[in-house]
């Protein structure tokens, strides 16, 4: 390494799979070098996920320049500094160390959210009736589930039920692809109402992987790699 400084992190995060897509450089370099270190959190539970050393050559680095990535088990060592230096208690801390990958990993996120049109959807009707486009606004979604390879189905939020009448129209599908909720929002209230829908009976969210993008206004939002399918019903009180 260059120099041994060391950083640690203490922050509060969703429960998710999460990645390090990129090293960025300062100073002289302003490099950019694609990476893939993932670790995941667990709701309700305080982990470590491990010190990460990463040794850079000496002279001048870019893009193709190699370095080498190590994950090391410093848990004790962490625990008691940060409960010195920022008198935070951390009872029953889990241990789930960060992974770093070689294999296929998703393109790195967007800056700021694209466009609704960049992104491909397909409607597959729920039987042979074709519905008219409807008015509706601010689309109510009653049921959100999460889809994480090889963990179990997780309700997110509550469960609105509809008090009212309903045939199904059938799915929207949105590919596999990075979304921001502002993508989200837009995307079911454009949709929905144009394949003749009212609402969203349930909203499935095939999810693999979250990041947190910077925006150029300066916020940080989260943003997350999934493929999205959304059960569009249409109300037969009107």
């Amino acid at each position: 390494m260059r120099g041994m400084d060391t950083m640690q992190i203490i922050t509060k995060m969703p429960a998710g799979n999460y990645h390090f897509f990129k090293l960025v450089g300062t100073g002289f370099s302003s490099a950019v070098k694609r990476i893939e270190i993932g670790f995941d959190v667990r709701a309700g539970k305080t982990a470590y996920v491990g010190r990460l050393g990463i040794d850079f050559p000496s002279g001048l680095i870019s893009m193709m320049t190699p370095i080498g990535m190590r994950v090391e088990d410093a848990k004790q060592d962490c625990v008691d500094r940060a409960v010195k230096e920022y008198a935070v208690p951390l009872p029953d801390v889990v241990t789930g160390l960060m992974t770093v990958r070689s294999g296929a990993a998703p393109p790195l996120p967007p800056d700021d959210p694209p466009p609704a049109s960049s992104f491909s959807v397909e409607f597959v009707p729920a039987g042979t009736d074709h519905y008219p486009p409807t008015e509706a606004k601010d689309v109510a979604r009653f049921k959100n589930i999460l889809h994480w390879p090889g963990e179990p189905d997780k309700v997110m939020g509550e469960v609105q039920p509809t008090t009212r009448p309903y045939v199904r129209v059938g799915e929207l599908r949105f590919g596999q692809a990075w979304y921001f909720h502002s993508n989200i929002k837009e995307l079911v209230d454009t949709h929905v109402p144009r394949v003749g829908g009212d609402a969203v009976l349930v909203y499935h969210a095939y999810q693999t992987s979250v990041a947190q993008a910077h925006l150029q206004s300066g916020h940080p939002e989260d943003v997350f790699f999934e493929s999205i399918v959304l059960e569009v019903i249409r109300y037969t009180d009107r």
